[in-house]
């Protein structure tokens, strides 16, 4: 530092080891920025912070003099303006809360302390306390939800400049409030993304609504793009004239990525339950399933016609960028989200729709009640020591579907699903009433009778005496996190085309057959599939058919085989087969040729007859290999071997081995 004077931090606390503790972690935090004075009692801390200027003071919540919230009324009392972070014991948080709720900076937990954590309280202390200087209580106390909330929140002027950002905020765009400070929102969004974000901002100040939502994406912390779910909330002035704006955005950034997976997996286009169509570059609708009905009628067309001249610029746009883009489809009883993904290659659009009519709804109805100094976006309820209601949040309401009037004066087992015993409530109490904290996963049931999962935390809250007063607890609907761990499973072992399992799932059911065949001392076989001809199916009539064709032999495959049988496609036009529990060769040979049969058949597809072949390879376990690692690898050669005979046939491995080991034996007798 030189020369540079030094910021004056004041400790007080009755542990000599403390203070070294945390004087040591700020100087390496900031080595020389910082000198430390320590107050063993708050006596002589108050003595201190009057006779000297310290730009930040450390409380210990308790010392054997009196306790932090009457010292901190008797600083106050005294016109000292020393910003004040409170240290507290892990059992302590709810005293945090209260200290914040009367005026201290920040409170930290003792054992939960890091260098950076504490140089981030004194920056953010020393800046707070300027700002507490014009604020109301109200504020003070909306302060410290602002700071702690799960949500990014940024403060601007209805220009869109940031005047204010709450940690997480900042910690999603990796940046200090101070660089922040003055920036317009609108930098942080992703490149060509900013006019929707301009767009709500007109809407607000031209009196156009209190609130608006949009998606959009923005750069994040180290130049990683973020999915933004973004709540914009106007706060009036006493005249009335919207004054400040309210950014919340949360990170949506695996939904998005979840959705975009599942609009390019529509295996089966006449299966899919929700809209599947083809338009072509002139604006043609070429195909469409039958869950497409209510966009059609919407459209007022059919199959062969043109699309409305708004869908047609939309899918030009599309082509035209190469990029996957969304719109809305309005059908009056339901609601489409329409994904375009275009094959510029081939000149057509593939669209695909997913109904998000309760969505909107929802939607709906959050940004009615979003307000940032009136709610949280997590549900939250507070009960009396009894576990008595006593207060609800609009997001509770939301959630449960009970209103305050009929949750309040109520016990939380209105939400009771039945889901879990008796046990499992009483072991929660008991760690609420010993811990003073319980956090994990309850099934609840809504008002309607519905059941659903929550991420709860709960935390119990003393007097000064210790005495438990109050619980509060925070809670979220995680049904659709739950949906997504389901979806992201079975895309990571399925292949999205034909559904079959991929090539990971079939290696994992490959070693456990082969375990269970040894124990059982049972036979295995694997049955190696390449079709024929396919190339020259792409060539002549295009992808868009190949994909067909391959949907259509993973379907025939299937019905050929028992359901104990996996199926796997391994890439291209490559199929393999575990059969479990096999008999002898003869039946493997019979089973074989009915796959074979079974691909040969023509496919109808687009009114065209569609023909290919198979070569395919046998290999039995442990008749003909022993080794389980060479068994794909056996049935592979003798699927190529069935190629050079002439396609459109079996080999056995077995059979071909015997054959080489002859043609070797008498290459060496001559």
């Amino acid at each position: 530092m030189g020369s540079e004077e030094k910021t004056l931090i004041l400790m007080i606390d009755d542990s000599e080891d403390d203070f070294v503790l945390i004087r040591d972690m700020l100087d390496e935090a900031v080595p020389g920025k910082y000198e430390m004075s320590w107050a063993s009692s708050f006596s002589r801390g108050l003595k201190m912070a009057e006779e000297s200027i310290y730009a930040v003071a450390f409380l210990d919540y308790r010392l054997g003099d009196g306790d932090g919230l009457k010292f901190l009324m008797e600083a106050r009392a005294k016109g000292l303006k020393t910003p004040m972070v409170f240290l507290t014991g892990k059992g302590n948080y709810w005293v945090g809360v209260e200290a914040i709720r009367r005026g201290v900076s920040d409170f930290l937990v003792k054992g939960e302390v890091t260098p950076a954590l504490l140089e981030r309280a004194i920056l953010h202390a020393i800046e707070r306390n300027r700002m507490l200087m014009a604020l109301t209580a109200s504020e003070e106390k909306f302060r410290a939800v602002f700071e702690d909330s799960g949500t990014s929140i940024a403060i601007t002027d209805t220009e869109g400049l940031i005047s204010d950002t709450n940690p997480c905020f900042q910690d999603m765009f990796g940046a200090r409030a101070d660089a922040l400070h003055g920036q317009p929102l609108a930098s942080l969004v992703y490149p060509g993304d900013t006019h929707p974000l301009s767009c709500a901002f007109d809407k607000l100040r031209n009196g156009a609504g209190s609130c608006t939502s949009l998606e959009n994406r923005y750069v994040g912390n180290g130049g990683k793009t973020i999915w933004g779910k973004t709540l914009l909330s106007s706060i009036a002035g006493e005249d009335g004239s919207v004054h400040k704006v309210v950014a919340l955005i949360s990170d949506i950034t695996r939904e998005k990525l979840a959705e975009e997976r599942i609009a390019e997996v529509a295996r089966f286009p006449e299966q899919n339950p929700f809209p599947v169509l083809r338009i072509g570059a002139d604006g043609v609708i070429t195909y469409a399933n039958k869950s497409s009905a209510p966009v059609l009628k919407k459209w007022g067309v059919s199959v062969g016609g043109k699309a409305p001249a708004d869908m047609m610029a939309s899918c030009a746009s599309a082509l035209a960028s190469n990029l996957l883009s969304e719109i809305e489809v309005d059908c009056g009883d339901v609601v489409f989200s329409i994904a375009l993904s275009p094959v510029p290659e081939i000149g057509y659009v593939n669209v695909y729709g997913r109904e998000i009519t309760e969505w909107k709804k929802a939607t709906s109805k959050l940004q009615l009640a979003a307000k940032v100094y009136e709610s949280a976006m997590d549900g939250i309820l507070v009960t009396d020591a009894d576990g008595v209601i006593i207060s609800v949040n609009p997001a509770f309401s939301n959630i449960t579907g009970y209103t305050a009037v009929e949750a309040v004066g109520k016990k939380p087992s209105i939400l009771k699903s039945g889901r879990h015993e008796a046990e499992f409530y009483r072991e929660m109490w008991a760690q609420l009433r010993n811990v003073g904290f319980w956090k994990g996963e309850i099934w609840n049931r809504r008002k309607n009778g519905e059941t659903y999962p929550q991420g709860v935390n709960i935390a119990s809250v003393t007097d000064d005496h210790g005495q438990i007063v109050q619980y509060v607890g925070v809670f979220q609907d995680i049904t659709d996190m739950k949906e997504r761990q389901k979806d992201m499973s079975y895309y990571a072992h399925h292949d999205p085309l034909t559904g079959l399992p991929n090539r990971l799932l079939f290696d994992d059911r490959l070693r456990h057959a082969i375990n269970r065949a040894r124990r059982d001392n049972k036979k295995a076989a694997v049955i190696y599939i390449d079709l024929d001809g396919f190339k020259e199916i792409n060539d002549t009539h295009g992808h868009s058919v190949g994909d067909m064709v391959l949907q259509g032999v993973a379907v025939r495959l299937s019905s050929s085989l028992r359901v104990e049988d996996t199926i796997s496609r391994f890439g291209g036009d490559e199929f393999i087969i575990l059969l479990e529990h096999t008999g002898h060769k003869r039946g493997l040979k019979i089973v074989a040729e009915k796959i074979l049969a079974a691909v040969q058949e023509p496919f109808l597809l687009n009114g065209l007859e569609i023909s290919v072949g198979a070569s395919i390879g046998v290999v039995m376990f442990p008749i003909e290999v022993q080794d389980p690692e060479t068994l794909i690898t056996s049935a592979d050669t003798a699927m190529y071997a069935a190629k050079q005979e002439g396609k459109n046939r079996v080999v056995f491995y077995g059979d071909l081995k015997k054959k080489q080991d002859k043609a070797a034996g008498a290459s060496a007798g001559d």
